[in-house]
C-alpha cells in the first residue's frame, strides 16, 4: 500500500520540490512507471500554490512512447 506525500506549510515550492513531489506520486515495478492512488496531500494554506505548480508543470510535460525492451529467450 502507498502512504501519500503530505505537504507542509513551511515548505519552498520551487521547480526540485515540484518534481520531487511528482517523483514521490509514481511507483516502478517490473519496468514500468505508473501513478499511484494516493495524490500529494498539501496543507490548506499552500493547497492552491501547490496545485496551481503541478498544473503549469504537468501540462508542460510531453508524453511519447515507452522504451521496446528485446524480449528474452
Amino acid at each position: 500500500m502507498a502512504n501519500p506525500s503530505i505537504v507542509f506549510p513551511d515548505v519552498d515550492i520551487n521547480d526540485d520540490f515540484i518534481d520531487q513531489l511528482l517523483l514521490s506520486t509514481a511507483y516502478t515495478g517490473r519496468a514500468r512507471a505508473a501513478p499511484q492512488a494516493l495524490p500529494p496531500v498539501p496543507a490548506p494554506d499552500i493547497y492552491d500554490d501547490v496545485l496551481d505548480r503541478l498544473v503549469t508543470t504537468l501540462t508542460g510535460l510531453e508524453v511519447r512512447g515507452g522504451v521496446q525492451l528485446a524480449s528474452c529467450k
